[in-house]
């Protein structure tokens, strides 16, 4: 049983994306691609999940809502432990701690992005650094 107060959750997604409040009439269909991903962590959050797997939270969306999205992850990070899977490495390396890259089932880099070095871009995610 939980012993939360909903409208503290609801106080404290809103406070994290704030378009949200003016949605809640709005079927969740109706809604833009970023505002549905936004949906999709508010859902996640209420549900009180002690980690969550994001994947791919920028496929497909406007290039305007991407920075919103980075901002998103950044802040829910400090609530909750994430796996967040994405190809694109740019977005992802901005965004997180922790960078592990898999290669055929095995990690070839583990480590603060910072850390990857032109070799690990050039032969496992397929862009060369200069």
């Amino acid at each position: 049983m939980r012993s939360r107060d909903p409208g503290s959750d609801l106080e404290t997604i809103f406070a994290l994306y704030p378009q949200l409040r003016d949605k809640l009439a709005v079927k969740a269909g109706s809604l833009s691609g970023g505002e549905q991903q936004f949906l999709a962590f508010a859902q996640a959050l209420a549900g009180g999940a002690r980690m969550l797997l994001i994947d791919e939270p920028v496929e497909c969306l406007a290039p305007h809502i991407v920075p919103r999205i980075k901002d998103a992850i950044q802040k829910m990070s400090r609530e909750k432990a994430m796996i967040v899977v994405d190809h694109n490495m740019e977005f992802i390396f901005s965004c997180v701690r922790r960078v592990c890259i898999l290669y055929r089932g095995a990690i070839v880099f583990d480590g603060a992005p910072s850390k990857a070095n032109a070799e690990v871009f050039d032969k496992y995610v397929g862009v060369a650094v200069s």
